[in-house]
């Protein structure tokens, strides 16, 4: 597999959190989405989270969510 290329006028940052990689980008108008994506097993566990305001923890909810696969 080659390398992940993302292309957004809006992207914000993009990191690693405990093997979550997650995308952030800022909303017109305000807001922001989170965008996380985790592997687990053979599972791919992928979240996209959106706010209007304040911030949005896309990674610890992806964790969670891939600590219920068994």
């Amino acid at each position: 597999m080659g390398p992940v290329v993302v292309v957004s006028e809006n992207l914000v940052s993009s990191r690693s959190t405990a093997g979550v990689l997650t995308l952030t980008a800022t909303l017109r108008g305000g807001g922001s989405c989170q965008h996380g994506i985790l592997v687990r097993g053979n599972v791919l566990v992928d979240i996209r989270q959106c706010r209007s305001a304040g911030g949005t923890n896309v990674a610890a909810l992806v964790t969670t969510t891939a600590n219920k696969v068994p």
